[in-house]
């Protein structure tokens, strides 16, 4: 399984589906009954959980050497490798669907920002993320695969790319709150969002570059 052929982004997209999608779904459903078995439950203990929850899951799968998945770095660091391809995993939300925490992508976005034109040598090329948008009252929405980076301009958070897991109509299901159909192999889109100037992103402005990283936005645990 391991030597399944991944040359670019897009084909991390099956292994996702086949090996991540259902416990995903699963993780979802079990933190949703935690977060309602007590009213002083919200949405951070929701969050923290979940990732947590999911980590434990993706680990699990990624250390069972039978699967496309494996560790990769400290434990600590929370990554995982789908062939050359290093991804973390977050919750996402917001009308941006942007990670509600993440301070190491975030981090790591900052650093490629403000180094990678003048020491790309020095750090990785891309920051990927398996973002999952999942809410206590709405359940699943969506899955894709993120790219982070810091605007140079602005100095926002911002996707360079996203890539759907899920297809149009299995998404229009999910969103639907119906009974969701069996996944189905088809054709993905490669979604480009470029930021402007009347599509503000949300999440975080920083000041100065002197003060990046002491101002990452507070969440659900991240290493």
């Amino acid at each position: 399984m391991k030597d399944l052929k991944i040359e670019k982004i897009e084909d991390v997209v099956p292994v996702i589906r086949r090996h991540l999608i259902q416990e995903i779904e699963k993780a979802v459903e079990v933190c949703i009954d935690a977060h309602k078995a007590d009213p002083f439950n919200d949405n951070y203990t929701f969050g923290t959980q979940f990732w947590k929850n999911m980590w434990n899951r993706i680990n699990q799968i990624a250390n069972s050497g039978d699967t496309p998945l494996e560790p990769h770095g400290k434990a600590n660091e929370y990554k995982f490798r789908i062939g050359r391809f290093i991804l973390r995993h977050h919750r996402v939300g917001g009308q941006y669907s942007l990670p509600r925490s993440a301070k190491s992508a975030k981090r790591e976005a900052i650093q490629l920002n403000l180094f990678g034109p003048t020491y790309p040598e020095l750090l990785p090329g891309e920051n990927f993320i398996l973002a999952i948008e999942a809410e206590p009252d709405e359940g699943l929405n969506d899955v894709f695969i993120g790219e982070l980076r810091q605007s140079s301009t602005t100095e926002e958070f911002c996707w360079e790319r996203k890539i759907p897991v899920f297809t149009p109509g299995e998404l229009s299901i999910l969103k639907g709150n119906l009974t969701q159909h069996p996944l189905e192999e088809e054709a993905f889109v490669e979604i480009h969002y470029q930021p402007n100037e009347t599509e503000p992103d949300e999440i975080v402005t920083l000041d100065d570059e002197s003060s990046a990283a002491s101002k990452l936005i507070d969440g659900e645990s991240d290493a």
